[in-house]
């Protein structure tokens, strides 16, 4: 990971040599105030446009991409929809999952493998959301 910036507290990164990109790392926080967060290899943590916030006992699983902006380009040079990210403590991310600008996961909610979590979401603290897009899971 190299020398960032950021305030990164205490997190454990993913066995083997995967890389992960911090960009921004100073929009990073990563708080170790509960619990070691796990960041899994070939994340993606976009704050080149916002902050990105995960609360102490997460899993960030392989995979994950977090961004800050959508890289839209409205017709005539308008502006790109830009963000926060915030994750609450105890979240667990699925593998492959990419959460775009401006969203909230509450405190212990699950997204499952492979959603998309689109632009303005809420996600209750302790639900369940998968798909693409991203949206409650129905009880069996």
């Amino acid at each position: 990971m190299g020398n960032v910036s950021g305030r990164f507290g205490r997190f454990v990164l993913g066995t083997g040599e995967a890389e992960r990109i911090f960009l921004c790392p100073e929009n990073i926080e990563i708080d170790d105030s509960v619990d070691r967060v796990w960041v899994g290899a070939w994340v993606l943590l976009d704050g080149s446009h916002g902050k990105i916030r995960i609360g102490g006992g997460s899993v960030i699983s392989c995979g994950v991409s977090v961004y800050t902006h959508d890289n839209s380009q409205v017709p005539g040079g308008g502006a790109q929809r830009v963000g926060d990210v915030l994750i609450g403590r105890g979240v667990f991310v699925g593998t492959g999952v990419v959460i775009e600008p401006d969203v909230v996961i509450g405190d212990g909610a699950v997204v499952g493998a492979l959603s998309l979590v689109r632009r303005g979401s809420r996600i209750p603290g302790g639900a369940r959301w998968w798909g693409a897009p991203a949206a409650p899971a129905k009880e069996a």
